[in-house]
């Protein structure tokens, strides 16, 4: 029970607690309003403003009415610093540090006379304005206010005079009503005048519309000869209607000229160098659309030029392609898409590189690379004369090594840095070796072991060592071994070209005598 009676007094006490804070915010808040009231009460009939912070609370009739005309978007604050600004230049900085200074007056600034006072009580600011000592009321919010459009005159005018383009001003007859300082510098390098008074109104410069159809600016490129340069100068001529006049601008146009014309210029040097190329190109955009080609695309392939000049996309192409039979053919039409999707995907990565052996026995080298902003370019290259060598070389090659097999001598053929590159069948027999796909990785060193291994010693191997260091003497080498079978084998040395060494072995039976010395003279010695 007495838990409960602790409790309830708890609660009890809460809410007498909640009841006081919220008779004492109430109690403030009326003496806030009551401030507010006394305080506006006190300027009835003048030009105040109340201000919390930037916020505006209050205001009398005369300062409604001078806030009433702003900018779109402007608050009443922005509203009121540009206005005063003009005679109290100073008002929003001193406006900010009001909090830490205490009141303030403010003095006009210039041959105008009024004042500023800010005054603040209980987090308010009241900002009351003091025109000359005869205007009051709506007579000093109209000076105000024409003091405010004064000076946005002046701002404007000196914008346009001070702009660095031509700017200008014709009435619907097309004369010249008003013009800027650089108009009219323009104007008298057109028409020199005698250099003292300019005559009024200028001649146009530039030949423009004196009317606009529609509410949209009408922009236009205009050129002009002027006496100090050799090559015309270039303008970009914006015009907006204004009332029943044209207001136009003129900015520099010759650097985009420039650039323009270098672009042409390295474009037609790209394009007659894409047509002298025996390499079919094309370039599809990163929509894949066809936006280049040469003329050996329309060699190669046989496609109509009008079909590629309509910007078909790769897939079109690639299916023309395939209709043409200018493409290798799958087994089936979804392999040739799938085909077709990896194409795209490697030209992207520029990996993309491939032999299209054709129906007509001509072969292609195609090969895919990624361009700026997502386009891929496809060259086509035919290599059918550079397949018909290869096949050609490969045929003599096969020739050559079929030729070494009848030979009844053993031969090994090592390339300039001693590796070898070639053994006929008699070899193979000779020394138990294998034909096999580790040919190339077997070295002078590795094979003159197995050749020392399977013989009796004999100096005659060190004498084949000395003969095969690259850059010796090109004697050839003749000499005798005894193998480990008991035969004979003259073995000779040859130079051939390029570095090359052939190592060949004659067997001979033990009976026979020998014919020859040891070691040849030439190449041992």
């Amino acid at each position: 029970m007495t838990q409960i009676s602790l409790h309830l007094a708890a609660a009890a006490l809460g809410a007498v607690f909640a009841a006081i804070a919220v008779l004492l915010w109430l109690r403030l808040s009326d003496r806030r309003r009551q401030s507010r009231r006394e305080l506006m009460r006190e300027v009835e009939g003048t030009i105040a403003f109340l201000f919390d912070g930037e916020d505006l609370i209050d205001a009398t009739r005369p300062a409604q009415d001078l806030v009433r005309h702003r900018q779109p978007g402007q608050t009443d604050w922005e509203a009121l610093v540009a206005l005063v600004s003009v005679r109290f230049p100073e008002f929003r900085a001193r406006y900010d540090t009001i909090g830490l200074t205490g009141n303030a007056t403010l003095e006009a600034q210039g041959h105008r006379a009024g004042r500023i006072m800010l005054e603040t009580w209980d987090g308010y600011t009241r900002v009351t304005l003091e025109a000359q000592g005869t205007e009051t009321g709506r007579a000093a919010v109209d000076a105000l206010t024409f003091e405010a459009i004064e000076d946005e005159l002046e701002t404007l005018r000196a914008l346009g005079n001070e702009a660095p383009f031509p700017v200008w001003k014709q009435d619907s007859s097309g004369v010249i009503t008003w013009a800027n300082r650089a108009f009219l510098s323009l104007s008298a390098q057109r028409e020199p005048g005698d250099g003292v008074t300019p005559s009024w109104p200028p001649q146009p410069v530039f030949d423009v519309p004196v009317r606009v159809n529609g509410s949209g600016p009408v922009m236009a490129r205009k050129s002009l000869d002027l006496p100090d340069r050799d090559d015309p100068a270039w303008f970009e001529v914006t015009t907006v209607q204004r009332g029943t006049g044209t207001m136009h601008f003129a900015l520099d146009a010759d650097a985009a000229v420039r650039a323009e014309t270098a672009q042409r210029q390295f474009v037609q040097t790209l394009s007659k160098t894409f047509a002298q190329l025996t390499v079919g190109i094309a370039i599809f955009d990163r929509d894949r659309s066809l936006v280049m080609f040469n003329p050996a695309l329309l060699t190669l392939t046989g496609l109509p030029a009008d079909f590629l000049i309509a910007r078909p996309g790769l897939t079109a192409v690639l299916d023309r392609l395939r209709q043409r039979q200018m493409i290798p053919e799958p087994p089936d039409y979804q392999s040739w898409r799938d085909r077709f999707a990896a194409l795209e995907s490697a030209a992207e990565d520029g990996t993309y590189s491939e032999t299209w052996p054709l129906s007509n026995g001509r072969t292609y080298r195609v090969t895919g690379r990624p361009h700026p902003d997502g386009a891929i370019a496809f060259l086509f290259d035919d290599i059918s004369a550079e397949m018909s060598l290869t096949r050609r070389f490969r045929s003599q090659i096969e020739i050559a090594h079929g030729a070494l097999d009848e030979v009844e001598d053993a031969i090994a053929i090592f390339s300039e840095d001693r590796r070898l590159l070639h053994t006929n069948r008699a070899y193979r027999d000779l020394w138990q070796k294998d034909d096999d796909e580790t040919l190339n990785q077997r070295r002078f060193e590795d094979e003159l072991g197995a050749w020392s291994d399977a013989a009796a010693p004999s100096a005659i191997w060190a004498d084949l060592r000395r003969v095969a260091v690259p850059g010796a003497r090109r004697d050839t080498f003749v000499g005798l071994v005894h193998l480990s079978d008991g035969r004979r084998a003259r073995v000779r040395a040859v130079p051939l070209p390029a570095g090359a060494l052939l190592i060949g072995f004659q067997p001979q039976g033990v009976e026979l005598p020998l014919s020859e010395p040891s070691r040849s003279t030439g190449a041992a010695g």
